[in-house]
């Protein structure tokens, strides 16, 4: 089963944290952030922030976000973060990453609460807190940051930070899946398949293999092979009928 996304433990390297922080050019690009986001005018600190980052003037950027920051915008907070997060502009400072990545957490910045969560989960900067983590991944994945719900979910799995929840683990899993997170339809397939906390599925694991196989997953083969052996000719057609179908997203 695949692991949490976080340190490269698993046969799944994976960034430690940085997944947004890879986002860097999403300065502004923090419209990919927010589709709207607050009213600035041109010689404003975010504005002149978002200017100066792009020509490579990253100290100065930093400055001026820092700036915009206090004075409450999300975006220069989160920014602010990734910066501290990354050592870019400024030294790298997990404390400081941490303290401005739960300033825009607390607005409501889902980005900004999965890489708080990925802090507190690897005990980076802040006290590590299972708990904590658990709690920023689940108010991110309640916004559809597909890598907060396979976090989640694979915490339910385990019982850590939360309590065991199989049954949780599986929505979780398949509200990142249905996204077309590849990892996610992984572990969701091999629930399905073994039956852990719950009846086997084969129509479902076939389905969620299948489709962790057609984004490049060759492992799925092997018990998709199996499977088909094992499954009778009704259930397989209603497997493939399903596959032909987009996937059907839903709420927890």
């Amino acid at each position: 089963m695949i692991g949490r996304l976080g340190r490269p433990k698993t046969p799944w390297p994976l960034p430690r944290r940085r997944p947004f922080a890879a986002l860097m050019v999403g300065l502004g690009l923090i419209a990919g952030t927010h589709a709207a986001p607050p009213a600035a005018h041109a010689d404003s600190p975010l504005r002149e922030a978002i200017t100066l980052y792009q020509q490579g003037r990253h100290a100065e950027a930093a400055r001026l976000f820092e700036q915009a920051a206090e004075s409450g915008s999300v975006q220069a907070q989160f920014n602010l973060g990734v910066m501290y997060d990354s050592g870019v502009g400024v030294p790298e400072d997990d404390a400081a990453a941490a303290r401005w990545y739960r300033r825009a957490a607390e607005q409501g910045d889902a980005q900004a609460q999965f890489n708080l969560a990925l802090l507190h989960d690897g005990g980076d900067g802040v006290p590590r807190d299972r708990t904590a983590a658990a709690r920023w991944y689940r108010a991110a994945a309640k916004q559809g940051v597909a890598r907060a719900q396979f976090n989640l979910a694979r915490m339910h799995e385990i019982g850590e930070g939360v309590a065991l929840d199989r049954e949780a683990a599986r929505v979780w899993y398949r509200r990142a899946a249905e996204q077309g997170f590849l990892k996610a339809q992984v572990n969701l397939g091999l629930l399905h398949l073994e039956g852990t906390g719950q009846p086997h599925d084969a129509i479902e694991a076939y389905v969620w293999l299948r489709r962790a196989l057609a984004q490049g997953h060759t492992p799925a083969r092997g018990p998709l092979d199996a499977l088909e052996r094992r499954m009778s000719p009704a259930a397989l057609s209603e497997a493939r009928a399903r596959l032909a179908a987009p996937p059907a997203t839903g709420s927890p």
